[in-house]
């Protein structure tokens, strides 16, 4: 069974220093110059409005499998029915990460997966309940199991992001390990613990 520990969604930001006294004095004695800062601002500020992270959300856990296995398959997904036997729809990042790929992120958008624009569909559409972004992260590919969470736990917006325009959805990975054969609840040798943490976040308008 797979154990999940998740925290409240995280959004962060970051600036910078701006030193207004020598450059008022630069711009006072070259308008040229101004003028080219001026733009250079403005262009800033059209693209940093242009996309923002409109969620963040880290989940942090284990996962075991009846595999010998050095990856971690993300899989995630929607399931918009309460049957637990409800396959996943949608799904995302259902390529496998291992250890070298920690420090690093991975993008989906509707040019790198066929199924970009229907996981974002049911995250714009205001409905929230039933639907829920389903985490079936394990050492193995997997489309059944997983910890379901209401879109407005991972998003922080309730009941999703209707009025949204999402560009991408993203993972960072930011730990992995692997122990086998692990826990061998079987017995047989044939097990692998796995041990992660990662954010996902969209970005768009």
């Amino acid at each position: 069974m797979q154990r999940v520990r998740h925290a409240l969604p995280i959004v962060s930001f970051s600036g910078g220093t701006f030193n207004k006294m020598k450059t008022a004095r630069t711009l006072t004695k070259k308008p040229i110059v101004w003028l080219f800062c001026f733009l250079i601002v403005c262009q800033i500020c059209i693209t940093t409005a242009d996309a923002d992270v409109l969620f963040s959300f880290t989940i942090t856990g284990t996962a075991g499998a009846n595999v010998i296995s050095t990856n971690l398959f993300p899989n995630i997904g929607y399931k918009t029915s309460p049957l637990h036997s409800q396959p996943l729809q949608f799904t995302l990042f259902d390529l496998p990460l291992t250890t070298n790929d920690v420090g690093t992120t991975r993008t989906e958008t509707s040019a790198t997966s066929t199924n970009f624009n229907g996981f974002s569909a049911l995250l714009t559409d205001g409905l929230g309940s039933p639907e829920k972004i389903t985490f079936a992260t394990l050492p193995a590919p997997d489309q059944f199991g997983g910890l379901s969470l209401a879109e407005g736990v991972v998003t922080g917006h309730s009941p999703d992001l209707f009025g949204y325009r999402i560009d991408s959805i993203n993972l960072t990975l930011s730990s992995l390990s692997f122990s086998t054969p692990g826990s061998d609840p079987n017995h047989d040798g044939i097990w692998t613990d796995s041990s992660y943490s990662y954010t996902l976040f969209a970005i768009g308008t």
